[in-house]
């Protein structure tokens, strides 16, 4: 309990000090957006998009396909870049999708830049 306790003050200490900050998803941990957070992609940082159900299959149906292919266990998978119009913010991201064998669940992961 002694080194736990350590650490939370550890790390409360260091929080507050020069330019540290706690982030999560691009939040502090007082809920305020982190400092620096506009500073790429037009006031968004780079993060990793996981769409699923409708907004997977719109990814799906309006992408330009530059792999496709079935696995062992029949799941479709789709990459290429989103070029339709319903997701504007998210047109020219690259995704990977699959699709289950049934068809019934529909997932996709956009790519982060190197």
């Amino acid at each position: 309990m002694r080194n736990l306790l350590t650490v939370l003050l550890l790390v409360t200490g260091t929080a507050h000090a020069g330019d540290f900050e706690v982030c999560i998803n691009g939040v502090n941990l007082q809920g305020r957006p982190c400092a620096g957070f506009g500073s790429t992609l037009g006031g968004m940082r780079h993060q990793q998009i996981v769409a699923v159900g409708y907004d997977a299959m719109e990814i799906i149906l309006h992408s330009e396909r530059m792999a496709s292919g079935i696995d062992g266990a029949g799941r479709s998978h789709f990459v290429g870049p989103y070029r339709g119009n319903r997701l504007t913010k998210l047109r020219g991201q690259t995704f990977s999708c699959n699709v289950s064998l049934d068809a019934r669940q529909f997932r996709c992961v956009s790519w982060l830049p190197d």
